[in-house]
């Protein structure tokens, strides 16, 4: 399974994290590997990154995990990421059998995530996570996620992940790699979303600013319908109106669950060491695999994975 980390371009301490935490390279069962990648564009202030040239460098010969295009690091242009992620998946990893797709700012039980893709198969479509549907676009001015009519004139969003963490297979990543060649947006009243029609197809076109709903749009295109699953908590675990003070950062609650955005940087580490407490006794626990999973250890045999010098890549 391929982990495709979205992050920003201060990357070296979320990276390194991610990196000793969820993101961590190991073989499970039958011999199925992990791998973890992290994209990444170039920072639109470079006097706010004065190092980032020189950190990148050292953490891309370091690590050899993270993918960099040229173009600036913004929420609007996520969805460039996502398009080329899917072109260079398509290009360098033709055989990848599955691919988690998450933000930088989530907890993963990847041996969950590993169970849940026993039996399923790479050479079919499939794709789960938090599924929204019946979004309506927003367009108040004042919000991020503001989207006008000239651009987007339907009423509803096709169905689409939260951006927090989904799961597909390699054969739904490539036959999405094609229809994102196709979704693309007119700018004029009748050309909307979807493959370019003859009447269309002359006028000047962008991809949608919003990455998910984009991959919902290609999803639409191929006539996949995303499954939801409700171990993908894409909006965090809320509070139940009967306990409003219960506190939900327990490992007893993660303990069963897929993903869970958004945590800071040291919610992640912490959360994943509570998880992983021999100690850690929670009512009517159960293993969440019935085999083992082994890390990767470090050169030398090391259990550390900090020791470890790079990552094997695709």
């Amino acid at each position: 399974m391929l982990n495709e980390v979205l992050t920003r371009t201060s990357l070296l301490i979320i990276g390194q994290v991610v990196r000793g935490t969820w993101g961590r390279e190991g073989i499970f069962r039958d011999g199925l590997s992990i791998r973890t990648i992290f994209l990444l564009g170039a920072p639109k202030n470079r006097t706010g990154f004065p190092l980032w040239d020189q950190l990148l460098t050292y953490e891309s010969r370091t690590f050899q995990d993270i993918l960099l295009w040229d173009f600036d690091d913004t929420f609007f242009n996520l969805t460039l990421k996502e398009t080329h992620f899917l072109k260079w998946v398509n290009s360098s990893c033709p055989g990848v059998r599955f691919i988690f797709k998450g933000d930088a700012d989530v907890y993963v039980n990847v041996e969950n995530i590993l169970e849940m893709l026993q039996g399923q198969k790479p050479d079919q479509d499939f794709f789960v996570g938090d599924i929204i549907v019946n979004a309506k676009p927003i367009r108040r001015r004042s919000s991020k996620y503001y989207v006008p009519e000239f651009i987007y004139g339907v009423a509803l969003y096709p169905n689409y992940a939260g951006g927090g963490g989904f799961v597909m297979s390699g054969f739904t990543a490539r036959r999405l790699s094609s229809a994102c060649d196709q979704v693309l947006l007119g700018w004029r009243s009748g050309c909307g979303p979807g493959p370019l029609t003859d009447a269309c197809s002359h006028l000047q076109v962008e991809l949608f600013p919003i990455d998910d709903v984009f991959l919902g749009m290609c999803l639409q295109l191929i006539g996949l319908k995303p499954s939801r699953h409700q171990g993908f908590r894409t909006f965090g675990i809320p509070r139940p109106s009967a306990a409003p003070h219960l506190q939900t950062f327990d490992p007893c609650f993660y303990r069963d669950l897929m993903v869970v955005h958004s945590l800071s940087v040291p919610q992640i580490w912490l959360m994943w060491n509570l998880l992983h407490d021999p100690k850690l006794s929670c009512h009517n626990r159960t293993s969440p695999t019935s085999w083992p999973f082994r890390w990767r250890r470090g050169p030398g045999g090391g259990a550390d994975y900090a020791d470890k010098e790079v990552f094997v890549t695709h």
